[in-house]
Formats: structure tokens, sequence, C-alpha cells
């Protein structure tokens, strides 16, 4: 199996997120909002990596979503460095926010846009499957009429030919 481009960042994030909380007092429910987040969509990810690969579906959005994650976990970890400084502290806190903002928003937009194209194509499959299937019953459909029309005609022939024997008696 190769480097899964979804599921490795968020674990990663996921693992600074619950040391950061660990280690800090500060930030704590940020924090544990994000971690909530990243619960949530992490059984989701690893789905849709391995439909994906069963697919053998490219991966679109997988760099924008990992250098995302991957900012993210530099700014949780950048709260390690944030004790008393106010502002900071304030900044760091909506930026937080802002992350879990984005995971969500990634998962309202972009799966969900995917999620829809994905069930068009399957559409587009089954229609033409079906346009298929239906052209194969219409052929069978004429060669049995073809045949019925060839049996009738042979009965009639070997009716017609039939030389009459005396019955017994």
């Amino acid at each position: 199996m190769g480097l899964d481009p979804y599921s490795e960042p968020i674990s990663k994030l996921t693992d600074a997120v619950i040391y950061v909380a660990s280690v800090t007092y500060n930030f704590k429910p940020q924090l544990k909002q994000l971690k909530a987040t990243l619960d949530r969509i992490n059984p989701i990810i690893e789905e849709i990596h391995n439909l994906n690969l069963q697919l053998d579906r490219s991966r679109s959005q997988c760099e924008m979503f990992a250098d995302e994650t991957e900012e993210a976990k530099k700014l949780v970890y950048k709260c390690l460095k944030i004790k008393w400084n106010l502002f900071k502290r304030f900044t760091h806190s909506l930026k937080l926010k802002e992350v879990d903002a984005t995971l969500l928003r990634f998962f309202n937009i972009d799966v969900q846009a995917d999620q829809s194209r994905d069930i068009k194509r399957t559409l587009v499959t089954v229609n033409k499957f079906g346009e298929q299937i239906g052209e194969q019953i219409g052929q069978v459909h004429d060669s049995l009429r073809s045949l019925t029309i060839d049996m009738k005609n042979f009965e009639q022939t070997f009716s017609s030919d039939k030389p009459k024997y005396p019955g017994p008696g």
C-alpha cells in the first residue's frame, strides 16, 4: 500500500494536538474542539482513501489537503511556545478555530462535491449499461421471434409432407 495522502497528515496532526494539549494549559478548548473534529473525520478519510485505492482514483485534492494539514500541525506546535503573551494567545486561538473551520469546510464542500461527482459518474455508467442491456434484450427478442417463425414454418412443412399410413385395424 502506498503513502496515504489523507490519513497520514491527519494522524500526524491528531498526534500533535494530543501532545500539545497534554503539555500546555493554554488553548485547551480550541485543541479539544480540533481533536473532536479530527476524530469525527478520520474514519471518513480512511474510508475515502481505501475506496479511491480500489477505484484507482487520482489524488486531486490530496496535495492541497496535505499542505493545509502540515501548516495546521506547525501552528499547533507553535502553541507550545506561547506562554504569557496574551496577544499571541488570542491570535493563535483564532487561528486554531480557523483550522477547525477549514477542516469542516473541506468536508462540507470538497468531499460532498466529490461525492456528487462520483454519484453522477456512476449514474452515467449505469445508464450506459442499461442502454446496452436494452439493446441486447431487443436483439434476443428479435432472435426469439425469428426462431418462433422458423419453428412454425418447420412444423407446417412436416405436417403437410407426412405420408398417410393406414392405421391398425
